[in-house]
């Protein structure tokens, strides 16, 4: 039987393999990390790519990006039942010293991975994005931007992520985000990073107000959406560009990227990250 930690460490070498190479312009291919039809998406509003060779290919035109680390430790990481696929978030450290910036760049990166018959751990999904403080937002609000469509790929077993999703927007999400220590939320706002039982803990007293807002809001899905079930069918995501418009107001478009796993037969969200493309490129 397989143990658990060390399959989280070969995930953790993994996903900080990846990230290095990509976000610190380090010239191995990546082709040995992800699956043939990876999907990354990265912060900025061009940063949607598809499958191995766009990947290889995006690692190697980066240029004059802030230097990037993650070490190993930093990513958290969680198993689906037979521990062959399952799921990782990370908060990276980003220091620049480019004009007009000051401090850290707030990273967040999370994924879905699976494990190949020879042993590896590929990465099927991972989505890095930006954090954009709450203060900020009414100010980004007013530059006009046009994010990269993700596409529509929903693979036919694939589809229940899908409505998973666009019924439990709202209120019902609170009911869907598993009970796990595993499990996290990563809002928009550097603050607002939820992990294990904290996510319910601080909204059930809201939920009677979420869903009050249901009654008036609505959400588009500008660019398609793709998702996505493992090989042994214990974990899948589904990712979107999603447009809210909540009680008449209408917030900028932003990503969304949810991992979900099988829970006693049925799929639980385990990882739900969003947040607003920024104008840098991944």
């Amino acid at each position: 039987m397989t143990n658990p930690h060390h399959e989280a460490n070969l995930i953790q070498q993994g996903v900080a393999t990846m990230y290095m190479r990509w976000r610190d312009q380090q010239t191995p291919p990546v082709d040995d990390l992800v699956t043939e039809d990876v999907l990354i998406l990265g912060p900025g509003i061009d940063g949607v790519i598809v499958g191995r060779r766009s990947f290889d290919e995006d690692a190697t035109q980066q240029t004059g990006q802030p230097q990037k680390t993650l070490a190993p430790e930093q990513i958290h990481v969680g198993l689906a039942a037979g521990q062959r696929s399952g799921w990782f978030w990370a908060l990276p450290s980003t220091s620049t010293t480019e004009p007009g910036t000051d401090g850290d760049i707030a990273e967040r990166l999370s994924g879905v991975v699976s494990k190949h018959d020879d042993g590896r751990w590929l990465i099927a999904h991972a989505y890095l994005s930006h954090a954009l403080p709450n203060e900020q937002l009414q100010d980004y609000q007013q530059q006009p931007r046009t994010v990269a469509p993700v596409g529509d790929e929903v693979m036919p077993d694939a589809a229940g992520l899908v409505d998973l999703l666009q019924r439990n927007l709202g209120a019902s999400r609170l009911d869907l985000v598993a009970p796990r220590d595993d499990a996290v939320v990563i809002g928009s706002d550097p603050g607002e990073v939820f992990s294990g039982t904290k996510y319910r803990e601080i909204f059930e007293p809201m939920r009677e107000q979420a869903r009050q807002l249901e009654a008036n809001s609505r959400f588009d899905y500008p660019g398609g959406i793709r998702a996505r079930i493992t090989e042994d069918r214990q974990t899948g995501f589904v990712a979107t560009n999603l447009t809210a418009t909540l009680d008449g107001n209408q917030l900028p478009t932003f990503r969304v990227s949810w991992a979900l796993t099988q829970i006693a037969g049925t799929f639980r969200l385990v990882c739900d990250h969003h947040g607003f493309p920024s104008s840098e490129k991944a």
